[in-house]
């Protein structure tokens, strides 16, 4: 769960480093995000930054659908909304690793941003 988290969170900064238009500010400089960013379906947002030197095989896409299980349910409510998302709930060690392993080459092409990243950040008010 967590890690699908974290990837989320990785999948989410890569959107708005690649795709910062779709970002608006509102008179009172808050940021509002696009509705799109409200989603926790993980092969649905890697699918956004794919075209961003960073190629997202099938085999992970599959592993980002069924990680999307942990993000959406498992650590909020103790059994799905509905009947379709019941399932088997589970990693084995080789899917860890493969969960790992994709962690680290989005962490690793985002490091390469963080100056840019940097900029984004919101500073703290005086």
């Amino acid at each position: 769960m967590l890690l699908g988290m974290a990837i989320e969170s990785l999948l989410k900064a890569a959107i708005v480093l690649f795709h910062g238009s779709q970002l608006k500010r509102a008179s009172n400089q808050a940021v509002n995000l696009d509705r799109s960013f409200l989603t926790h379906e993980l092969d649905t947002l890697a699918k956004r930054i794919e075209s961003q030197d960073l190629p997202i095989s099938e085999e992970e896409l599959e592993l980002l659908n069924r990680l999307t299980s942990f993000v959406e349910w498992c650590g909020r409510y103790p059994v799905p909304r509905g009947g379709d998302d019941m399932m088997a709930v589970g990693t084995s060690s080789i899917e860890r690793g493969r969960i790992l392993a994709l962690y680290d080459r989005l962490h690793h092409h985002l490091r390469k941003y963080e100056p840019v990243l940097n900029e984004l950040s919101v500073k703290p008010s005086p």
